[in-house]
């Protein structure tokens, strides 16, 4: 994991997280930290939680991961999309990228990179994801 200034500024949240006991109480955690920090906040917060090694096994770190995924994506604007845009990286593990298709169909910054990866990503799942996403774009 990448230490970023905003990895760095979340590490409160992190601890957080990690004291919680299950998954269940962590994704109450998540919407409770974010229902608390002005939109701009929550984004960077998230943004160094995804960037974060994230507590929990690894189904729990990764369900984790999602749930922060489809906060950010409750965000518009630019801070947001960027955040989105990173986890379409083919490096990504499938999910993560799965469900930036999802929460970018609708962006227009998001337009050409879900275009090209319709024309030819490495995953053909996540291709024929961007390819449905750019049908669905209103």
């Amino acid at each position: 994991m990448r230490e970023t200034p905003d990895v760095l500024r979340a590490s409160r949240e992190l601890t957080a997280l990690a004291q919680a006991p299950d998954l269940l109480h962590r994704l109450r955690l998540l919407d409770a930290l974010v229902a608390g920090l002005p939109p701009d906040e929550a984004v960077r917060v998230l943004g160094g939680l995804l960037d974060s090694e994230l507590p929990g096994d690894f189904f729990e770190a990764e369900s984790l991961r999602l749930a922060l995924l489809g906060k950010v994506a409750d965000h518009r604007g630019g801070q947001a999309d960027g955040i989105l845009l990173e986890r379409l990286a083919p490096a990504r593990p499938r999910p993560e990228r799965l469900a930036a298709v999802d929460a970018l169909r609708a962006r227009d910054a998001a337009r050409d990179t879900l275009a090209s990866i319709a024309a030819g990503d490495h995953d053909v799942v996540v291709q024929q994801r961007a390819r449905w996403a750019l049908q669905r774009t209103p």
